[in-house]
């Protein structure tokens, strides 16, 4: 209904705040999906969150805050493997390819 309220307003710039929490895994695809089709329609996404697993690899764009500071700013793939440093949890894939043993001969 947010959502629907600020198309109205003829907006092409749309900012969730942490909109992944506390829904549950229907909601989440729902909103995802919404967010999606803003996107590929030409809208601006500004999600600011702690859980990256859920919209990096559909991010043009990462910005890392800490204290009120910009302390990374590029191409997600270029950041992500940083954002612990900050405090900032890396995404269950990138961790387990970090984690994982090599298994080749």
């Amino acid at each position: 209904l947010s959502i629907a309220g600020i198309l109205a307003m003829n907006s092409k710039i749309v900012v969730f705040d942490e909109p992944f929490a506390g829904l549950d895994y229907p909601g989440l695809q729902q909103l995802l999906n919404e967010m999606l089709n803003l996107k590929q329609s030409g809208h601006t996404l500004i999600v600011t969150t702690h859980d990256l697993e859920k919209i990096i690899h559909h991010a043009d764009r990462l910005v890392v805050m800490q204290d009120g500071k910009i302390v990374r700013d590029g191409i997600p793939d270029d950041i992500v493997g940083d954002v612990e440093s900050f405090g900032v949890r890396q995404p269950c894939a990138l961790r387990m390819r970090l984690e994982v043993p090599r298994w080749h001969n």
